[in-house]
């Protein structure tokens, strides 16, 4: 769990997942991670988004007293500023392999979900996850078909030496992004990107696509990239 704590109108008390060992809660007991529940969500994501996101510290009253506690939030908003992918990324090069793969696809990774990894291996691909920060050479030492940049947490002006990486393989290789991965991959083509106020999150976000129709989508991200169809048309890329 990469949570320090949650927030919850209701916790539910059955896993109705079919793979499922255990309950959220026993999981959250087990990780010794703190929940709060009964909070009006709703309300509070109004506040956000009227506020602007904001560092938080969560804490019962008896152990700790309010100005300890706004000091503790105070005391993580460096975090904000700071490489967050080196949490959650592998540290160490893996292998994935289905079946009789006839494309290599290299991910970079800052963060990535496993369904993206199973969906690589279900589209017929081997799979290298490296750490985001691998250098070109052993990228290439690697003989790979595409590239692939991963979603991942925190602001993409942080990941200077993935930018740099991505920027010797442009044109050179098929190079797919999503998340931070797309972020890194605007600004390896000299966009930039900006944080937003709020965020955009939840799993039921709607996309018009360019050909008129209209797709749900899961969006979970902080930045974004200033770019537009005719900016991108400008320089000569197609999207």
């Amino acid at each position: 769990i990469k949570i320090k704590a949650l927030v919850v109108r209701q916790l539910s008390s059955c896993a109705s997942s079919y793979r499922s060992n255990l309950t959220l809660r026993d999981w959250l007991l087990r990780e010794n991670i703190p929940v709060v529940m009964g909070v009006d969500t709703r309300a509070l994501i109004t506040h956000i988004r009227e506020k602007g996101a904001m560092m938080a510290a969560l804490a019962c009253q008896r152990t700790i007293s309010l100005p300890q506690l706004i000091e503790k939030a105070q005391a993580a908003l460096p975090m904000s500023n700071k490489k967050l992918s080196g949490f959650v990324a592998v540290q160490k090069a893996k292998t994935y392999v289905k079946g009789n793969p006839a494309l290599h696809v290299v991910v970079l990774d800052f963060g990535i979900k496993q369904s993206i990894v199973r969906h690589l291996l279900n589209h017929g691909a081997r799979v290298s996850l490296l750490p985001g920060d691998t250098s070109p050479e052993e990228i290439w030492a690697q003989k790979p078909d595409g590239l692939f940049l991963s979603n991942g947490p925190g602001d993409p002006n942080t990941e200077t030496k993935a930018i740099e990486t991505v920027r010797v393989y442009l044109g050179k290789l098929p190079i797919f992004g999503v998340c931070l991965g797309h972020q890194i991959l605007a600004q390896a083509l000299g966009y930039e990107t900006y944080k937003l106020k709020f965020g955009h999150r939840g799993s039921n976000q709607a996309v018009k696509c360019r050909d008129g129709r209209i797709i749900t989508t899961a969006q979970n991200h902080g930045f974004a990239v200033a770019i537009t169809p005719d900016n991108l048309a400008a320089d000569g890329i197609n999207i």
